[in-house]
């Protein structure tokens, strides 16, 4: 089933694909054009196209957003929002409409997710290609996946920051910088277990499979520290999601290692520092220490 509906919404244009069968496809209708019409940041945007899909049993991606074809566009995950049922599945389809279109925004006004991606590569290609041991592509491939997790800290966590704030959900308190502080340290300390688990099991066999901890980096971590970092820097500066948003993901890091300084805690990540429980230099450093391994040994 394809069906496509098209909106003109004063000079912007907001398309809607049904690519799968949609139960109550006005209720989507209804709930994305109500975000097209009032959210802030879809209002920036000239055009914006949605796709309705079947999605994956097998996921949990609710949805994702794209730019690759110069017109921002929405996917959404048919099967995995309609989980929720009555009053909440309209609510949940604007949640991660606004997430997805912060994202779209995002990236329209800073062009953050071209540059990332041209940086992450030239991660992969710095180290010598000439002869090396098989296993330092899952080294040189796990230096793009820590960039990437620190780009997507900054990414998700001003997506995060704007969806939840659709119900004003993130007041300004002590308890609420604590609570998220809280939950992000679990989070930091699965990435920082699992990372010392595959360091110690590839020292030993290069034949580890590093796809528990990319799965992790790709997981739930980098939208819980995200929000914990976004609204840390917004709660000790007073500054707007727009200004960190125009932030390169190593300034708004080291912003947020400022912003706990102030605080006298000690950051969850960090830049260059070495404070951090994760600190981004350091794991590049332990990686290349790895890669030099293997590539003397072989």
């Amino acid at each position: 089933m394809s069906k496509t509906e098209t909106f003109l919404l004063d000079s912007r244009k907001v398309t809607i694909n049904f690519k799968t069968d949609v139960e109550n496809p006005q209720l989507w209708i209804d709930a994305i054009l109500k975000v097209c019409k009032k959210n802030k940041y879809a209002l920036v945007l000239p055009e914006i196209v949605f796709h309705i899909e079947g999605g994956d049993t097998n996921s949990t991606i609710h949805g994702y957003a794209q730019t690759n074809y110069g017109i921002p566009t929405v996917f959404l995950s048919y099967i995995n929002i309609t989980e929720y049922h009555s009053f909440l599945l309209r609510h949940m389809i604007k949640r991660i409409v606004i997430h997805e279109i912060t994202h779209l925004w995002h990236d329209y006004v800073y062009k953050s997710f071209k540059t990332a991606d041209e940086t992450a590569m030239r991660l992969v290609i710095a180290l010598p290609h000439e002869k090396r041991h098989h296993a330092s592509f899952d080294l040189e491939y796990l230096r793009k996946y820590f960039f990437d997790f620190f780009r997507n800290i900054h990414l998700e966590g001003i997506a995060v920051y704007s969806e939840k704030q659709m119900k004003a959900k993130l007041p300004f308190s002590f308890l609420k910088f604590n609570s998220l502080a809280a939950e992000a340290e679990i989070q930091t300390d699965k990435v920082r277990t699992e990372f010392e688990r595959f360091k110690i099991a590839f020292s030993s066999d290069p034949k580890h499979d590093p796809k528990p901890l990319m799965n992790i980096l790709e997981g739930m971590p980098k939208y819980d520290i995200g929000v914990h970092i976004v609204y840390t820097i917004i709660y000790v500066r007073h500054c707007s999601l727009e200004d960190i948003a125009g932030m390169q993901p190593f300034e708004f890091v080291k912003e947020y290692e400022a912003c706990m300084a102030k605080k006298k805690l000690r950051p969850l990540l960090s830049a260059t520092s070495g404070k951090g429980i994760l600190d981004y230099k350091h794991i590049l450093a332990e990686l290349t220490a790895l890669w030099n391994d293997i590539n003397r040994s072989s």
